[in-house]
């Protein structure tokens, strides 16, 4: 009688903290991941894994934020590219992308997916920065 209420009890607690384990993991908000990291493989969507990157010059980092209320789900990924800001706009058009630039030093771009997805990118080129800014949110997903 007595193994069958530790029993009972190390299975109860075992179950309670997997249930707590796996409501932490996906409440949980990474950021600044690093591609191919244990977390970027089981965290990041599909879509901003094959995303293209153009003329990097760092490497490419990761923010997960996760749906809340009306809030949907929403990957930020952002690295510095080579290209200056034409060839980034043009890069981004020839993907599907609407563009606007506004003055010399920004554009944003736009382009829906579907059953409430989207993708936005925000190019930006500091004065006195030699590379480009690249931000690519994946909203929705």
């Amino acid at each position: 009688m007595k193994n069958i209420i530790i029993t009972s009890v190390a299975l109860i607690a075992l179950v309670f903290a997997i249930t707590v384990l796996v409501m932490m993991w996906s409440f949980w908000e990474p950021v600044n991941l690093e591609k191919d990291s244990l977390v970027y493989k089981l965290k990041v969507p599909q879509d901003a894994k094959q995303f293209p990157v153009w003329s990097q010059v760092t490497l490419p980092r990761y923010d997960i934020s996760i749906a809340d209320g009306e809030k949907p789900s929403a990957t930020k990924m952002w690295y510095d590219s080579s290209l200056p800001l034409n060839s980034l706009i043009n890069k981004a058009e020839e993907t599907g992308f609407k563009c606007q630039q506004f003055e010399t030093n920004a554009a944003i771009c736009d382009k829906e997916i579907g059953e409430g997805r989207s993708q936005q990118l925000i190019f930006q080129k500091v004065e006195g920065d030699k590379y480009s800014n690249v931000k690519a949110l994946f909203i929705g997903y």
